[in-house]
C-alpha cells in the first residue's frame, strides 16, 4: 500500500501546486449569484489536466481511501467536467501503483437527447457501489446531482465521497456569515459533509480553505 512518507510528499506537492497555480487571488470576478463578485476563486482544473498533478492526486487518493474506507470494492463516478479527469486518471494510476482495478464512468449534466438518452458516459455497474468524486465539496450541487441520478436509476452509492478541497474553514467565525443564515451546528456538519448531500455521506478531503489562507464561504 501507499506508505506514509510517500503520501506526505505527494500531499505537500499538491498543496504547493494548488496554492501557486490553482487559486486566483486579488482581483474582482463575476460571482455565480447575479450582482455578486469574487475576490478569489479555485481553478483546480489547471491541475486536473496536468499528468504530474494527477499522479500525486492518485497517491493521496489511494492512501486516504485505504485509511478511511478500508477497501477498494467500488466504482468511481462524478459529474462532468470537473470529475472527468479524476475518474479517468485515478483508475490508471491505481493500476500502475497498486495493481488495483477500479471501474469508472462519468455522469452527464443532462442526458443525451438521442439514442439511449442515458445520463452517463461509460457503463455503470449496478451491482457495485459507487464512490462519487469531485474537485470541491460545499461549493456547488455537483455531488448532489450525481447522488440523485444514482437514486433515480437504482445505482448503489457508497456512503463516502472524495474531493480535493472541502470549501470550509475550521473556525466558524472565519466563514463570515451571519448566525441567522449559518449556524454553528451546520458549520460542524460541513467539516465532514457536503451541504447538499445526504448527511449520511462522509466527505473525504485532502485540504480545506485554511490550508491556503482563504476565508469566507462566498469569497
Amino acid at each position: 500500500m501507499i506508505e506514509d512518507k510517500l503520501y506526505e510528499t505527494s500531499l505537500n506537492w499538491l498543496r504547493k501546486y494548488i496554492d501557486e497555480n490553482c487559486i486566483v487571488r486579488g482581483q474582482f470576478m463575476k460571482g455565480k449569484v447575479p450582482g455578486t463578485t469574487y475576490t478569489w476563486c479555485f481553478y483546480l482544473r489547471k491541475g486536473l489536466y496536468n499528468p504530474e498533478f494527477n499522479k500525486h492526486l492518485a497517491v493521496c487518493f489511494l492512501y486516504k481511501i485505504k485509511k478511511e474506507v478500508g477497501h477498494f470494492d467500488f466504482q468511481l463516478s462524478g459529474l462532468e467536467t470537473a470529475a472527468t479527469p479524476m475518474v479517468t486518471s485515478l483508475p490508471i494510476y491505481a493500476k500502475q501503483l497498486l495493481d488495483i482495478d477500479l471501474h469508472s464512468f462519468i455522469f452527464r449534466k443532462a442526458p443525451k437527447e438521442y439514442g439511449l438518452e442515458e445520463p452517463w458516459e461509460g457503463t455503470p455497474k449496478f451491482d457495485t457501489p459507487t464512490l462519487l468524486v469531485d474537485d470541491l465539496a460545499n461549493s456547488t450541487m455537483s455531488l448532489k446531482i450525481c447522488s440523485d441520478i444514482c437514486r433515480n436509476y437504482e445505482i448503489q452509492k457508497l456512503n463516502y465521497a472524495f474531493v480535493i478541497v472541502n470549501k470550509v474553514n475550521r473556525s466558524y467565525y472565519d466563514m463570515g456569515l451571519p448566525e441567522e443564515q449559518y449556524s454553528k451546528t451546520e458549520h460542524e456538519l460541513r467539516q465532514k459533509h457536503d451541504m447538499y448531500l445526504d448527511p449520511n455521506t462522509t466527505i473525504i478531503s485532502l485540504f480545506d480553505m485554511d490550508e491556503f489562507n482563504l476565508k469566507g464561504a462566498s469569497h
